[in-house]
């Protein structure tokens, strides 16, 4: 665990190294395009808003939305009214939505496993897709969704949206110079200390305004009798399904059974569930595995773990609550990932460690750089070797006056590379160019196919090979 100071000293290098030796410079999009892309967004939960409250409306405009869940319609419906197009075209029904048209091209911010139908019905139906992380269920679904794009012609993008975020691209860019030196190792992890469940509100002031009720003031109604500690006695799973109860009279037609799901949880919570998604390793690991993969330029060969269903033994949930792997690349080098829900003492970081330096990248939000063989102390900024005219890190007092407590990109900012990941989107799909996207589909699917490995190497406490014979009967 590093001190304060030692993380103030770190953000400091790392910002005066930016300064003075930038790797990157932000791809310079206009303000706003003649004409932006015209656009549809599936699924606006959580993470459908958070690309739509990102996005440029100078590069993307949204012309319909569509939602299985009546909360996610109004609420994504409301994103778009505000931002974007107060006269949207609101859909339960994917095929009637692409039937209507009226858009190029469509995000997608599904459940797991609806990720390649829904997006083979768009590549079919002439729209390009940007597809949220994991890519897709199996790695013959990531196959099909590729070769659908190819074959008509389209942009296919996958939302690992660390290939847009300022600060992994300067790493990039300092790790190919050979600033870190030789990197034999990768530490990555992603802890929490929950259950990993959404929880409804019991008020939300947008769904007030327009069905004139909130969760809470239906339930006092339907229960008249009840005391308000017994709304907070309630448990997670008894209060979705009085939420689904509430829902279901928003929208009498909505109803989880007749979209696969068994009960209001499998639905709310599909990330608990195999059948919908492959856990901690898809929602979360698969991001950093992408991440490695890109500042490596390569993938896996193997991969040996382990977890399980540790603590959370009895919710329903059938994906591990609990999973550690060690990742094998080409040219002996090692990522460790882990993935807990028991303590979030670290949160989330990315940790690349080479022969000659540190970068230490939290949060999806700061940077810190660190010279090897140094004190974490160390004031570090890069200079030109004489022999090889190489940059390197060097230590020394500095005159420029940067660093403080807080992270380089505060807690919004760093939200930003979801802007510049569906700018990238946009352009590519102006120009016709699908290398312009910030994640591709052969990106992805290196991705996925790593995490089914890990999850079949927990499963089986084996050592799994990251190729395609193996995986795919595992990913079945």
């Amino acid at each position: 665990m590093l001190k304060q100071e030692e993380i103030i000293v770190g953000r400091r290098n790392f910002e005066r190294a930016a300064m003075l030796y930038p790797k990157w410079t932000e791809r310079e999009f206009p303000a706003s395009q003649a004409k932006p892309l015209e656009a549809a967004i599936i699924g606006t939960g959580n993470q459908g808003r958070v690309l739509l409250e990102n996005a440029n409306p100078g590069h993307i405009t949204f012309k319909a939305c569509c939602d299985l869940r009546p909360d996610h319609r109004a609420l994504g419906t409301g994103v778009i009214k505000s931002r974007y197009n107060p006269d949207v075209r609101v859909y339960s029904d994917v095929d009637k939505m692409l039937s209507d048209g009226g858009f190029e091209a469509v995000l997608i911010a599904t459940p797991l496993h609806t990720h390649a139908p829904l997006t083979l019905k768009c590549l079919s139906a002439g729209k390009h897709v940007l597809c949220e992380k994991t890519m897709a269920y199996t790695v013959g679904e990531c196959d099909e969704m590729i070769q659908a794009a190819e074959k008509n012609g389209l942009v296919l993008a996958i939302g690992h949206q660390r290939h847009a975020n300022p600060l992994y691209l300067q790493a990039q860019g300092w790790i190919d110079e050979g600033l870190l030196g030789d990197i034999y190792h990768i530490r990555s992890l992603w802890h929490r200390n929950n259950e990993w469940r959404n929880i409804p509100e019991w008020e939300n002031d947008y769904l007030k305004e327009v069905w004139g009720s909130t969760l809470l003031s239906w339930a006092r109604k339907k229960m008249p009798d009840a005391k308000p500690e017994d709304f907070k006695k309630m448990s997670t799973v008894e209060k979705i399904n009085l939420h689904f109860e509430y829902l279901h009279e928003q929208d009498p037609e909505f109803d989880c059974t007749r979209y696969g799901y068994e009960t209001p949880d499998q639905m709310a919570n599909w990330r608990l569930y195999h059948k919908f998604s492959h856990g901690l390793m898809s929602e979360l690991g698969s991001h950093q595995i992408d991440a490695c993969n890109w500042l490596w330029k390569s993938a896996p060969e193997s991969v040996v773990g382990a977890g399980g269903i540790f603590h959370y033994k009895n919710d329903g949930r059938d994906v591990f609550d609990h999973v550690f792997t060690t990742f094998r690349y080409p040219g002996d080098r090692t990522l460790v990932f882990s993935s807990i829900t028991t303590n979030d003492f670290d949160n989330y970081y990315d940790q690349v460690m080479g022969t000659l330096g540190t970068i230490y990248l939290t949060g999806e939000s700061d940077g810190l750089l660190f010279k090897e063989g140094e004190p974490r102390t160390a004031e570090v900024a890069i200079a030109t070797d004489k022999k090889s005219k190489k940059p390197v890190l060097v230590t020394g007092e500095s005159n420029l006056k940067l660093g403080s407590a807080a992270p380089l990109m505060d807690g919004t900012e760093r939200f930003k590379a979801y802007g510049i990941e569906i700018n990238m989107f946009a352009e590519a799909c102006r120009t016709g160019n699908p290398a312009l996207v910030g994640c591709s589909g052969q990106d992805g699917r290196k991705a996925a196919i790593a995490v089914f490995a890990a999850n079949e190497t927990i499963r089986t406490n084996t050592v799994q090979p990251c190729n395609l014979p193996e995986v795919i009967a595992a990913a079945h």
